[in-house]
């Protein structure tokens, strides 16, 4: 008999722990996958060229910097996306690497990896790499996690799978030997 009660003691434990879990509502702190699904949302917005949905998901006055130390609002970066050509070819994709809790903010190192094959001049087709580490503030408004600032660190470009510039904020561009 004492087994018994014992486990209904354990049963009714768990019930009032999960309740308390569940009363106290969701983490304020978003988990790495949760901001992988927002860099996502943001990936499928500007494919789509959508300013309205990139725009949702960036916060009143946010600022990207690029890896030379050129400064762009959310109007001057989603007019230059409008004007660049589409590219069916292209493939991009964002891998969060770490989110850090900054008071009511979340610090996030992502890598953004972007791919496509180019004729190049000797009419030869060439796999083109694009990849950059950058470092991006996320802050909860309404609700919503949204981009505050993306900060540039380093940009690598490859051709055919060899490094031919690399650049790291605040260093002169290196290029790659023949």
């Amino acid at each position: 008999m004492p087994k018994y009660f014992l486990n209904i003691a354990i049963v009714a434990g768990l019930c009032v722990a999960s309740v308390a879990v569940f009363a106290a509502g969701p983490s304020p702190t978003p988990t790495p996958a949760q901001i992988q699904l927002r860099y996502d949302q943001l990936r499928t917005a500007f494919a789509a060229r959508d300013p309205v949905a990139i725009k949702q998901l960036l916060a009143p006055g946010f600022k990207s910097v690029d890896v030379s130390g050129q400064v762009q609002d959310s109007d001057q970066m989603l007019g230059e996306l409008l004007a660049a050509p589409q590219d069916p070819k292209r493939t991009s994709e964002t891998t969060v690497i770490s989110v850090a809790p900054d008071g009511e903010a979340l610090n996030v190192t992502q890598r953004y990896h972007m791919a496509v094959s180019k004729q190049g001049p000797d009419g030869v087709p060439h796999v083109v790499d694009l990849v950059t580490s950058s470092q991006d503030r996320w802050v909860l408004l309404n609700g919503s996690w949204v981009l505050q600032a993306t900060a540039t660190r380093s940009i690598d470009y490859s051709v055919d799978g060899k490094v031919v510039a690399h650049k790291t904020a605040g260093a002169p561009a290196t290029s790659g030997g023949a």
